[in-house]
């Protein structure tokens, strides 16, 4: 039941379609290959940035000093790595 206007009905899919026309599933295969497409260059990119990033982390040598690990309630499980300051 919509309820503003109190309209009732059961829906159905057995009434009557047309079939696709070779145009329109020419149009979807290439909708569907142009997301695909775009989903390939943002996991590239996404990819270059988490290696640039992993580039330009350094070792903590003393993790006893390091400002993060010595505010968790156990140092040392959560970093082995930090990134220097200015990195995205």
């Amino acid at each position: 039941m919509y309820f503003k206007t109190g309209v009732t009905g059961t829906w159905t899919a057995s009434g009557k379609r047309e079939p696709m026309t070779a145009a329109i599933k020419r149009q979807i295969a290439d909708a569907r290959a142009e997301r695909e497409q775009e989903k390939q260059k943002a996991h590239q990119e996404a990819a270059l940035k988490a290696n640039w990033v992993w580039g330009q982390a350094t070792p903590i040598t003393e993790q006893s000093k390091h400002p993060y690990l010595t505010d968790v309630t156990q140092p040392g499980i959560f970093a082995i790595l930090h990134t220097p300051s200015g990195s995205p």
